[in-house]
């Protein structure tokens, strides 16, 4: 956080119209420690008070222990503020990179290397954390301020993810505009991987197309 954006708090009810001004720098997120900032109080009673004045006026929501969102959040921002290492793809991937036209509605996929995967429904949507091997891990790049799955990987992911039962808001041949996905890169990112019936998998919907 900006050391400019400190600010020496009079007046608590100047807080919510501080945080309009710091949204679009933070992308609608706030760790505990960018709110002890903002307030210009030390953590401890006196800040989780001023916290907790916050969510139940509506101004804040809380993700999880040290850490909130405002109305104006993007869902893949909670995501990764969350989840930490890792990377959007799936169904908001191929929508976000234009290799289908339905972007999924209040749900973000968010893939890491490592811990569990879980569900976290919050005021804004749904976010799906999916664990996948260290080695399957690449492929992606910075989209805004979110890490995202480039193209190729995006749906390598979705055919991976498929066959470990997560439903496809589209088919994965059908409704996909192959004519932006590079084949070579296909090609290579499937050789990274050891199971060979998933690869078979990929490779028969990648033929004819």
């Amino acid at each position: 956080m900006n050391s400019a954006l400190s600010y020496d708090m009079k007046d608590i009810m100047q807080v919510p119209k501080l945080l309009r001004e710091m949204e679009d720098q933070v992308g609608g997120v706030f760790s505990q420690r960018d709110l002890a900032h903002v307030m210009g109080i030390p953590r401890g009673r006196t800040l989780q008070a001023r916290l907790a004045g916050l969510v139940r006026n509506g101004y804040l929501f809380r993700l999880q222990k040290g850490l909130y969102y405002t109305e104006t959040a993007g869902l893949e921002v909670l995501a990764s503020r969350m989840a930490g290492e890792g990377y959007v793809s799936l169904a908001m991937a191929m929508a976000e990179r234009g290799l289908v036209g339905t972007r999924p509605e209040r749900v973000v996929d968010f893939l890491v290397p490592q811990g569990r995967s879980r569900e976290v429904e919050t005021r804004l949507g749904l976010i799906r954390i999916h664990v996948q091997q260290p080695d399957y891990h690449f492929g992606f790049s910075v989209s805004g301020t979110v890490p995202m799955a480039n193209p190729e990987k995006a749906w390598i992911d979705c055919c991976y993810f498929h066959l470990r039962g997560v439903v496809m808001p589209f088919h994965l041949r059908e409704d996909v505009a192959w004519h932006l996905l590079d084949r070579e890169r296909l090609v290579q990112g499937l050789a990274r991987y050891r199971n060979p019936r998933f690869v078979r998998f990929a490779r028969n919907l990648m033929e004819g197309t």
